[in-house]
């Protein structure tokens, strides 16, 4: 036997015992991102998992919904929306709307005061 290994457990016919390398809990996991990164349906989601709540669901598995590119792109249109609607008349793609009377030169952000 090598030193350091550990040793490895035999059944009664002498044949080594094969443990699994994951547990339940961590297919479970994968599982569960998996499907919530394929758009499963967050209520079926959460019935099959057995919570009581989509929430609980979305809290534990749910970090394959974090876009950082798909919000950097939100923001860079809203941005874009925003500059348009200053430059000119209307808001962007929707020329009959009225800018915003929150914005201002200082606060580029729509905040009511």
């Amino acid at each position: 036997m090598v030193k350091g290994k550990p040793k490895s457990k035999l059944d009664d016919k002498g044949n080594p015992v094969r443990t699994p390398r994951y547990g339940i809990r961590a297919l479970r996991h994968v599982c569960a991102s998996a499907w919530i990164k394929q758009g499963v349906d967050p209520k079926r989601l959460t019935t099959w998992l057995g919570h009581s709540r989509v929430q609980m669901s979305i809290d534990v598995y749910g970090h394959p919904l974090a876009d950082p590119e798909g919000d950097a792109a939100l923001v860079n249109a809203t941005h874009a929306d925003l500059s348009a609607s200053r430059s000119g008349s209307g808001f962007g793609r929707f020329p009959d709307a009225a800018p915003c009377p929150h914005l201002r030169r200082d606060r580029p952000v729509c905040r009511p005061d």
